[in-house]
């Protein structure tokens, strides 16, 4: 039996690159591989899931197929680097630096060190891979990777469609208000800031009865994050801007059943799951048309190209009101998710499997 092992730093519950990992552990499986998750570290229920990388050099083999999960410089790079094995990079992208210089020291310069890193991954990998053509483009462009290709990062909507919302949560948004939501770490690149400027045109102006639901990890960014409470506070909407952190899966299912509009003014994304979950749970996407955003969303959606911040406002009404538009907007949702579904990606795994001498060996 073939094997095939995948790599990342760390593994969390909720993580996009730990639940795409893990989807590929299943569609890998069912191709007849033997697949584990390698991890530096396991937080949360996702701990049972991973093994500790160093138990690798064990079982290290020429002829295994490694997958790494690539974000951010780590040690792991080193270690995979000396370990035997046919290697292919899965790059995430990272923030860029300028985004955390100042606001986050520790995340700035692990951005550099994995920038030198994949430098000089480039001569050890086989295959670079970005999870979307705008991350294919930059291994290409920035890093000078000769041989790429595209494995699209996607949702375990299924799992997602199965979990029931949190009850006291769902009841607390279901109010009457209409709930604008955004979902992703709070970070400078995020731009969180926006939203709540946004936010306060549309709840002092035209929709009193709203509120800004903001998910998301403030880990590594306490200053940005007393900063958009701050604002928030001399905005007057203090108790109209709710800040969730540590959520479970169960609470952010109800988030997404109990938002009116999804907005987004994100200036870097390497492909952006929240949009994907938002097109799932058929939540109008309004957003800023930044780094893959164009690409995730396709077709779908509402797009804009500057940051004018009482256009965003006047958008985010209509697409609220307008129930026509909403349906329109719904329905290109609805049509662009199926290019994510589990079979694209299964089938184009198998391709890139077959391409690098694997095809007939496996189930």
């Amino acid at each position: 039996m073939p094997a095939c092992h995948q790599f990342l730093p760390t593994a969390s519950d909720g993580d996009a690159v730990f639940n795409f990992a893990l989807l590929l552990s299943r569609l890998l499986r069912e191709q007849g591989f033997a697949s584990e998750i390698y991890a530096m570290e396991g937080q949360g229920r996702a701990a049972a899931e991973v093994r500790p990388y160093q138990e690798y050099a064990q079982h290290a083999a020429p002829g295994h197929l490694l997958l790494y999960h690539f974000a951010i410089g780590s040690v792991l790079t080193e270690f995979l680097c000396g370990v035997p094995g046919r290697k292919i990079l899965v790059y995430h992208n990272m923030t860029p630096p300028r985004y955390c210089k100042g606001a986050d020291e520790n995340t700035f310069r692990a951005i550099l060190w994995g920038q030198q890193q994949l430098r000089r991954l480039r001569e050890v990998v086989e295959l670079a891979l970005g999870v979307s053509e705008f991350n294919r483009s930059d291994l290409e462009r920035e890093f000078g990777f000769p041989r790429t290709g595209v494995l699209p990062l996607t949702a375990d909507f299924e799992q997602l469609g199965r979990t029931s919302p949190d009850p006291r949560l769902l009841a607390r948004l279901e109010d009457g208000a209409a709930n604008i939501l955004f979902v992703g770490k709070i970070a400078p690149h995020k731009c969180q800031d926006d939203l709540i400027k946004i936010f306060y045109l549309y709840h002092a102006h035209i929709e009193p009865c709203s509120r800004l639901v903001l998910v998301g990890s403030s880990r590594g960014a306490d200053a940005y994050d007393g900063y958009l409470r701050e604002l928030s506070a001399e905005l007057g909407l203090k108790e109209a801007v709710l800040f969730l952190q540590g959520v479970s899966k169960e609470e952010l299912v109800a988030c997404y059943r109990a938002a009116h509009l999804f907005l987004c003014m994100s200036e870097h994304e390497g492909v952006c799951v929240p949009l994907l979950e938002s097109m799932y749970f058929r939540v109008p996407i309004l957003s800023y048309a930044a780094a893959a955003v164009p690409e995730t969303l396709g077709e779908a959606g509402v797009l804009l190209t500057r940051k004018e911040y009482h256009i965003a406002a006047e958008t985010a009404h209509v697409l609220l009101a307008d129930e026509e538009l909403r349906k329109h907007v719904i329905e290109g949702e609805a049509r662009r998710i199926e290019a994510f579904a589990l079979p694209p990606l299964g089938e184009r795994l198998k391709a890139l499997l077959d391409g690098l001498g694997y095809e007939g060996r496996y189930a």
